[in-house]
């Protein structure tokens, strides 16, 4: 068998995306007053999305009935973020070459954190 695809994991590995989650998180929670500090946000940083909306709406005491949207509006935010001002990771482009080289597949697919 001949092996000719890899799958890479873009958020933090091919890209330093963790600043623009952080962004569009913090920003998110706002709208309902809640102002997180940078260790708040450090503490649970990692968690998928859902998760993430789940422990802070039950720490500070916000409806969960909002969790859904407020998820949505963090991935919208984040994936924009990303586009904008997201840092390609050092050894990207020699890694990426390194697989062209070799006549690997190059097929790009985004699964934002939501899932």
């Amino acid at each position: 068998m001949v092996l000719d695809t890899v799958i890479f994991d873009m958020d933090g590995l091919l890209i330093d995306s963790e600043p623009c989650w952080q962004e569009a998180s913090v920003e998110t929670l706002e709208q309902f007053g809640v102002s997180l500090t940078m260790e708040q946000y450090h503490f649970t940083t990692g968690l998928r999305t859902k998760e993430w909306l789940e422990y802070w709406f039950n720490h500070f005491q916000i409806d969960m009935r909002h969790a859904n949207g407020t998820g949505e509006t963090i991935v919208s935010k984040a994936i924009e973020k990303i586009k904008n001002k997201g840092n390609i990771m050092p050894g990207v482009d020699y890694i990426l070459s390194f697989f062209k080289e070799r006549n690997f597949r190059s097929d790009w697919l985004l699964l934002p954190r939501l899932h």
